[in-house]
């Protein structure tokens, strides 16, 4: 009976996870340019959904401490450097509350050789204004509950809550990925803290599949949906049904997604956010020699 039950709820929220995903989206279009003197090699993006129009980004490779508010209408920006904050290999930013307010969450987890023993998060207090050096409300020091692992994605709930994903390669496929979690509790609050392990995932594996290695990732405003970004394609999941697939000690394979095609680029992908409303998503990608485009698909519901 218990496993009848169980099975029934699993297929219920897999029907629920198709009706929520996006079933077809519009061709990219260009909304603004990047230039390529501060965003050469941009690692991660996150859009306020208080002021409009403001979007935030930060760089790899060794920028250091800081990440920029940019206006999307104007194209006008500014660098803001985190106080305290060594950013030894920073690849990711999210957007969510801190409190009783709103807070951009600047990810130092990069790691590729897989060695650090701490990994950070630091979480400033959006402004309509910054300072050029900003203290941040928290400056958050983790440890992983096993091994040292790189990763590029991380994703701020509603709640506040952290969610981060590590970035996998194979020599074939890619490895499975792992999830960790800290809650919104700990995230602000002072000292160490340990991530906790939520589980170990694959795409479900077929010729016409893509390989994924997370290279970022997003949560809709709403909380329903997850992006999962690669080099080369995203992947739109149910985001309550992911996570009630996922198991500690096991590694489960997602077959309920939406592949959502970025289009052939030449330059690796490693940004993307979902727009304020949910109902587009915004993506970006390395650029050394030009100014990089911020794209922009929108579903049609």
């Amino acid at each position: 009976m218990k496993l009848a039950l169980s099975l029934l709820v699993l297929f219920s929220l897999r029907i629920q996870a198709q009706e929520i995903l996006c079933q077809k989206w519009s061709a990219a279009k260009t909304e603004v340019s990047l230039p390529n003197k501060d965003f050469p090699e941009v690692s991660g993006m996150a859009l306020s959904t208080s002021i409009p129009g403001r979007a935030y980004f930060v760089n790899d490779s060794g920028d250091g401490p800081h990440f920029y508010s940019f206006d999307r209408e104007s194209g006008n920006y500014q660098k803001v450097s985190i106080k305290g904050f060594k950013g030894w290999d920073i690849e990711a930013v999210s957007y969510g509350p801190c409190g009783n307010r709103m807070c951009v969450y600047v990810a130092d987890v990069g790691d590729n050789l897989s060695q650090r023993k701490i990994i950070r998060v630091a979480a400033v207090v959006e402004r309509d204004h910054y300072q050029d050096t900003e203290t941040p409300l928290s400056h958050k020091i983790m440890t992983y509950p096993d091994e040292a692992k790189d990763a590029e994605g991380i994703a701020v709930t509603a709640q506040g809550d952290l969610y981060l994903f590590s970035k996998e390669f194979g020599i074939l496929s890619s490895n499975p990925t792992r999830v960790y979690f800290m809650s919104s509790k700990e995230l602000l609050s002072p000292g160490q803290g340990r991530l906790k392990k939520l589980g170990t995932f694959i795409m479900s594996a077929s010729l016409m599949t893509p390989l994924l290695t997370v290279t970022d990732a997003a949560l809709s405003p709403d909380n329903t949906r997850l992006m999962l970004l690669g080099y080369r394609n995203s992947f739109e999941l149910d985001f309550k049904d992911f996570l009630a697939q996922l198991k500690p000690e096991e590694t489960v394979s997602i077959s309920h997604y939406r592949e959502v095609s970025l289009g052939f680029l030449v330059e690796q992908t490693e940004s993307v956010s979902y727009s304020p409303d949910g109902q587009s998503i915004y993506w970006t990608y390395e650029s050394k020699k030009s100014d990089a485009p911020l794209l922009q698909k929108t579903c049609f519901r």
